[in-house]
């Protein structure tokens, strides 16, 4: 009941989370079944780079995602329109929508979107999954709130 009380603003079963988490047999966690790879490691320091060189680290990227789902969610929550939900506590970088209707096919809808506008979104659930990153900006926003309406 405690648990129920926590989430109730999280658009989709908990308990069931959706995916099934058990191992396959022989599996082992955190295992990619391969063998090490030596171009991997140049590869990941030079990623490693680039964030904290040129994007300015961790937390300027965050900051970035942060303020662009902001901006979406203070624009519909200052639209008339009453077509979408999402809750109140939620990942700063990250938007998931539910529709109000009934019918709505967010998978269906999040291949429409990509296919229109070229927005990269994802549709689980019955919610669509809207993640900012640092390659997105003020436009993307607009033309999402644009593909929404």
């Amino acid at each position: 009941l405690a648990m129920a009380r926590v989430y109730a603003d999280v658009p989709f079963d908990v308990d069931k989370g959706g995916y099934d988490t058990a191992l396959q047999p022989r599996a082992r966690p955190l295992d990619m079944g391969g063998h090490p790879n030596p171009v991997l490691l140049p590869m990941v320091a030079e990623g490693l780079r680039f964030l904290l060189r040129d994007l300015g680290g961790p937390h300027a990227v965050a900051a970035h995602a942060t303020s662009l789902s902001t901006a979406a969610v203070d624009r519909l929550s200052s639209s008339s329109s009453t077509k979408w939900t999402y809750p109140r506590l939620r990942a700063p970088h990250i938007l998931g929508l539910r529709s109000s209707s009934s019918t709505f096919d967010a998978a269906d809808f999040a291949a429409d979107v990509q296919k229109r506008e070229n927005l990269h979104i994802t549709g689980r659930f019955g919610i669509l999954r809207i993640g900012f990153h640092v390659y997105n900006d003020l436009n993307d926003v607009d033309r999402l709130l644009q593909a929404l309406s």
